[in-house]
Order: C-alpha cells, then sequence, then structure tokens
C-alpha cells in the first residue's frame, strides 16, 4: 500500500504549531490538525490506502492561523467530533486514522510515539 507523508519525518513537530518569525510586523500560526481521544493528542502525518477498521470518535482540533495573536492549532471548548479508525498490527495507543476519502485515510500519531517507524510500517 502506498503512504504519502506530508513535511520531514526527520524534523517532527511535537507541537502541532509554529509561530511567525521573530521580529515580523505580523504573526502566523501554522496548523498541523490533530485529534484526541482517552487524554492522548494524535497529530497528523500523511495519509495511506492500507484498510482500516472503525474504532470510535476523538474531539477534532480548530485552526486559528491568522492575525497578531494567532494561535495555530487548538482544541475548543466543545470540539467538533470525528470517526477514528485503527490499523491492523499498529498500536491504536500510537496511531489512528481518519477517512479522509473513497479508500484513503489521514494518519494521525500519538505525539510521544515514534512517528518514523510507523509511517514506514503503514507503507
Amino acid at each position: 500500500m502506498k503512504l504519502i507523508v506530508g513535511g520531514s519525518l526527520v524534523a517532527l513537530l511535537l507541537s502541532g504549531c509554529g509561530g511567525g518569525p521573530s521580529g515580523s510586523g505580523s504573526a502566523t500560526a501554522d496548523c498541523v490538525l490533530s485529534i484526541r481521544t482517552g487524554g492522548t493528542a494524535y497529530v497528523e502525518r500523511g495519509t495511506t490506502e492500507r484498510p482500516a477498521a472503525a474504532a470510535g470518535h476523538a474531539d477534532g482540533s480548530a485552526c486559528d492561523d491568522m492575525g497578531r495573536d494567532a494561535r495555530g492549532a487548538y482544541f475548543p471548548e466543545e470540539p467538533r467530533q470525528v470517526d477514528v479508525r485503527t490499523f491492523d498490527g499498529v498500536d491504536p495507543g500510537r496511531a489512528l486514522g481518519v477517512r479522509a476519502g473513497d479508500g484513503t485515510y489521514t494518519v494521525y500519531v500519538a505525539e510521544q510515539a515514534d512517528a518514523q517507524r510507523i509511517v514506514r510500517r503503514l507503507r
């Protein structure tokens, strides 16, 4: 199966957000979407066409990436709910999927997990 990964796997962003350049006239924050379930946050790391099984729901993050006080990705007080999926052979405490399209899933990796190893396994 094919795995498409956005961004560099060498410099993994565990915070999910980055601020604007220091000293710039206006600030923005880039959003890397996240989901949260059972007290664990999972950060978007790419997509896969590998089959996945329904596993419940998770909180979906929102994005505030405009203006001087942009805070990037965050979980609102009442977050939207997303349907999550598990991948055979991958611990759901380390990675989950969310349907991105017909037969394609966005891969979300737990912040504390070894994202590079998990992404290689889902290829």
